[in-house]
């Protein structure tokens, strides 16, 4: 690829990388080809972070960008996590990103990088040509209408439909929720940004006992697919399997184009394979972590 095709731009206030993602945002659902699961990854790295992402252009046209996070539920806290997304067959700007990211992971006082895959994609083609190291880290799930599971009991009350993006009351519940699920500074600013804009849930249903809100399943909807995640605080796997069967009701009576479902289960994803399996979801594929030692910032460009 010619030097100097690709200029990158490190953009630290997350305000202002949100302005780039209406220009990425019909780029990144075309790019979203199963089964790299983009909306639930972008759903776990979503709200305020003091750490950068880093955008990709070609001239004015962004190609790509990497998300940086402090996620150590995945590789500890020496690595920073990056959400990398670009077209899933140009290898020439994920790498490029990644190299960029791992010497930006260096600035800042690190020693590695780590993103997540599955074996046959452009974050494995880019890991093995870097010499990034791979380690299974959860699976891939789907489901379509003809396995979807039917209503059940479950041990207390039922799912409720849920709005969104929540205000008041259920927001405060869901803030509740996310602190005691995922022990990271949630608020209200960062659980709205997380719930809205242009790739939010369609739907979600959560699980209440009297005002605690203690389980919540989301689907992110992407053309005839969703993509569906949980938080879970307290839940057992019946009553997942009952938020994940309630929500496939609402697809059935509200978004007859979906034929087919899909989510993630493993580290840092709070689901459960009995639970998933129970509601009709069947494993698809294997996800990696790779992770890469941060280096100092390289000259040249793609």
């Amino acid at each position: 690829m010619p030097r100097g095709e690709k200029t990158l731009r490190v953009v630290y206030d997350t305000a202002e990388a949100a302005q780039t993602r209406p220009a990425l945002h019909a780029k990144m659902l075309a790019w979203a080809a199963e089964p790299v699961d983009l909306p639930a990854f972008r759903a776990r790295w979503t709200g305020p972070t003091q750490l950068p992402t880093l955008i990709a252009y070609e001239g004015t046209e962004p190609v790509g960008w990497a998300m940086l996070d402090d996620d150590s539920e995945h590789e500890g806290r020496d690595t920073v996590m990056a959400v990398v997304v670009t077209a899933p067959d140009d290898d020439a700007t994920h790498a490029y990103l990644v190299r960029s990211a791992a010497a930006e992971v260096r600035l800042l006082g690190r020693t590695g990088l780590g993103w997540l895959g599955t074996p046959d994609d452009v974050n494995a083609r880019v890991a093995s040509q870097l010499g990034a190291s791979a380690r299974e880290s959860g699976h891939y799930w789907v489901a379509e209408p003809a396995t979807w599971g039917t209503a059940h009991p479950v041990a207390r009350g039922a799912p409720i439909r849920l709005t969104l993006p929540p205000t008041g009351a259920l927001l405060r519940a869901y803030v509740d929720l996310y602190r005691r699920s995922q022990g990271r500074g949630w608020d209200d600013a960062r659980v709205t940004a997380e719930l809205s804009g242009p790739d939010a849930p369609v739907l979600a249903a959560g699980l209440w006992d009297e005002r605690t809100l203690r389980g919540v399943v989301h689907a992110v909807e992407v053309g005839p697919r969703v993509s569906m995640w949980f938080v879970r605080a307290g839940i057992s796997d019946v009553e997942t399997t009952a938020l994940a069967v309630h929500l496939f009701d609402e697809l059935r009576a509200g978004h007859p184009q979906v034929q087919r479902a899909t989510t993630l289960s493993g580290d840092g994803w709070d689901s459960s394979p009995d639970a998933l399996t129970a509601a009709g979801f069947r494993t698809e594929g294997r996800l990696l972590s790779f992770r890469l030692p941060a280096f100092e910032p390289l000259a040249d460009t793609p």
